[in-house]
């Protein structure tokens, strides 16, 4: 099966294709949004087995489709289709032998494809207008033939995509210099793609980014996959088939990367690093810039440690000072303070501060790790708040790198 010839689309067909496959899972792994006037479909998360049945296709195209709600007969902006990694779907992957093709670079950014609202070009990402999306709109502002050259083909009835490679909005590969590069052209309404060659004249010709060919010999697709998989300092590249059929394929050392980033994006999750002594070995696959905020996140969290055991320690040694009975020191002081457990033992356990400080650690090894907590951020106490949010901002880290 192929995504070729590709599914005439209206918001009712859409909307049955989502329905039926939700109903089929159980769950919701496909969505419709509405915002501003726009009704967008996306899928929450993709495996293969999600886009099969009778409405493949479809499904296929819930990657930031969008619908105008007063046109739902035809699609606003219709980017790319899903697609898999190499040998990820093996019984659709035409041979490469067999077909023409083209190899292009897998950049590693956001996608980004103009919308015409209220007679203007703005940019949006798969969820539509978002934060991200404004980063493009306030860089395009001072290059007006850029937005004129998207309103022509949006005019035209196509949907330019592009790449949005910024450190504003870094993944794993950095970009020092912010660039919007297209990657493909789609007519909206059939889905077709224009030809990378025209692709390329187009852009050139209006002073537009484009992606980069790359002229390999894929005829031993074994020899072509390895040399991929070892590459460093890249993502990968995008194999692209003259009907349109794509797959892409990445380099080991950027997977390792971008698993070790998926990860630093939640703050539960590298305050379980941290506890639980296993952030040496997420270090070890990070990028330098990344290893200085992580880095810098766990010298403040420990200090933070530290903060709360002077504070426990502190209000306990003015109370013995001030002769306050336990009863009191309970009613009055500990049982309304969330270090209330800490305050006792430094109260009634004589504990020193360094002693008080370690049984906050032990505290934390035993919910955090032992117990595996879910509510992580409810002990947030035990390190003064310090939290990774303002140190992976610093490494220009996003928190959800699709918005």
């Amino acid at each position: 099966m192929t995504t070729d010839p590709y599914p005439a689309l209206t918001t009712q067909a859409v909307r049955e294709a989502v329905r039926s496959k939700n109903d089929e899972i159980g769950g919701t792994p496909f969505t419709e949004r509405s915002r501003d006037g726009l009704i967008v479909f996306n899928y929450a998360y993709a495996h293969p087995g999600l886009f099969t049945g009778p409405h493949a296709t479809v499904l296929r195209e819930c990657r930031g489709l969008i619908f105008d709600e007063t046109e739902p007969n035809a699609p606003l902006s219709r980017p790319y289709q899903k697609f898999f990694n190499l040998g990820e779907v093996p019984e659709e992957e035409p041979h490469f032998r067999d077909k023409p093709h083209v190899i292009l670079e897998k950049l590693d950014g956001s996608m980004i494809r103009p919308l015409l609202r209220d007679n203007r070009i703005i940019f949006g990402t798969k969820a539509g207008p978002t934060d991200v999306s404004q980063q493009v709109d306030a860089w395009a502002a001072s290059r007006p033939d850029l937005i004129e050259w998207a309103r022509f083909w949006v005019d035209s009835g196509y949907t330019p995509i592009f790449e949005w490679c910024s450190r504003k909005m870094r993944i794993v590969i950095d970009y020092p210099i912010d660039r919007l590069v297209l990657t493909g052209i789609r007519n909206t309404r059939t889905g077709a793609y224009v030809p990378y060659r025209e692709m390329r004249e187009a852009a050139l010709g209006g002073g537009v980014d484009v992606v980069q060919v790359f002229d390999f010999d894929t005829g031993d697709r074994a020899a072509f996959e390895k040399y991929v998989r070892g590459l460093q300092d890249t993502e990968g590249f995008v194999v692209r088939f003259h009907d349109g059929y794509m797959l892409k394929i990445k380099a080991d050392a950027y997977l390792k990367v971008h698993k070790t980033l998926d990860l630093l994006r939640s703050n539960r999750t590298m305050i379980r690093l941290i506890v639980g002594g296993e952030l040496d070995d997420a270090k070890s696959r990070l990028r330098p810039i990344d290893v200085q905020s992580v880095n810098d996140f766990e010298t403040a969290f420990w200090a933070g440690v530290a903060e709360s055991a002077r504070a426990a320690h502190r209000i306990a040694q003015e109370a013995l000072t001030d002769g306050m009975t336990l009863p009191v020191f309970a009613q009055t002081v500990a049982t309304k303070h969330p270090l209330q457990a800490f305050l006792f033992k430094a109260y009634k356990g004589g504990l020193g501060l360094k002693d008080l400080e370690t049984e906050i650690r032990s505290h934390l090894v035993r919910l955090v790790v032992q117990q595996n907590r879910n509510d992580i951020e409810a002990l947030a106490h035990c390190w003064n708040h310090v939290s990774w949010e303002t140190y992976r901002s610093k490494a220009g880290l996003a928190a959800n790198p699709d918005a």
